[in-house]
């Protein structure tokens, strides 16, 4: 009984939440622009620390690799969601003072309702930073073929028998030079994005390899989603904030409160 009461007062309190009212905004107002291009760079910038970091991933230890390159793809949509928040949460404490000013009275210019919050606005923001990867992935979904024979180099012993009829005309197929073709170009750049999935399943899984391809728009909105869950939970971060400053004040009071009757009985016993 004494551990249960114990471990009940250690227990901590849950954070108390405050939520204020706010002005609602609309889908496409604010700075989409400059937002849009923020997940778009970030999006690049994940896939470059995928390039750099995902390339010595391809352990031999299945599920050593597996675990490694998820922890990998949940980072990066970690930072997603995180700048959304941010984000999520400024335009929350924008649209409160809108509020406020809408109020007392004043009049509220249509670009600041414009680019006050709207649950949206995160989906809008993620999707027009990333339309030009999720055009190329679909695109490249659409051309992509399984890939099922790469030509190897021929050993040097072979090269005698290039002049004999019959067989020089066959030989000489492996000496044709492959021409980069725009469905190469495509693949390279979608599968920079999609590397942790391909370390997982492995470049020899052929089978693996083409679904990943087909599905690689998915692959590719996912992270960006991430973006837009954070920014939904923008009023939920603001409320935290409401209630974080309104427990510090009440703890503030309280003491003042404390300090102020500890002064008074210090008077009373010197009289």
């Amino acid at each position: 009984m004494q551990t249960n009461a114990a471990a009940v007062k250690k227990k901590k309190p849950a954070r108390k939440m405050v939520h204020k009212p706010y002005q609602k905004g609309t889908p496409t107002g604010g700075k989409l622009k400059r937002r849009a291009l923020k997940v778009f760079g970030l999006m690049v910038a994940i896939a470059l620390i995928y390039l750099v970091v995902g390339s010595v991933l391809t352990f031999g230890n299945a599920f050593l690799r597996c675990a490694v390159n998820v922890l990998l793809l949940l980072a990066g949509m970690m930072l997603l969601y995180s700048a959304g928040l941010q984000e999520g949460d400024s335009d929350v404490a924008f649209s409160e003072i809108v509020y406020q000013r809408i109020q007392s009275g004043k009049k509220a210019d249509e670009e600041d309702i414009r680019r006050c919050y709207h649950p949206l606005k995160g989906l809008v923001i993620a999707l027009l930073g990333i339309s030009p990867l999720l055009l190329i992935a679909i695109v490249f979904a659409f051309l992509a073929r399984k890939q099922v024979y790469v030509l190897q180099t021929l050993p040097s012993w072979v090269g005698a028998y290039e002049n004999v009829d019959g067989i020089g005309q066959a030989l000489s197929y492996y000496s044709r030079p492959s021409s980069l073709q725009a469905v190469d170009v495509l693949r390279i750049i979608v599968r920079v994005f999609t590397l942790p999935y391909i370390n997982i399943v492995t470049t020899d899984n052929t089978t693996a390899m083409y679904v990943i391809d087909k599905l690689s728009p998915l692959v590719i909105l996912l992270p960006a989603l991430f973006y837009w869950v954070g920014y939904v939970r923008g009023p939920l971060s603001r409320a935290l904030v409401h209630g974080s400053i309104a427990s510090n004040n009440r703890r503030r009071s309280r003491m003042a409160k404390r300090r102020q009757r500890e002064r008074q009985q210090k008077n009373r016993q010197i009289v």
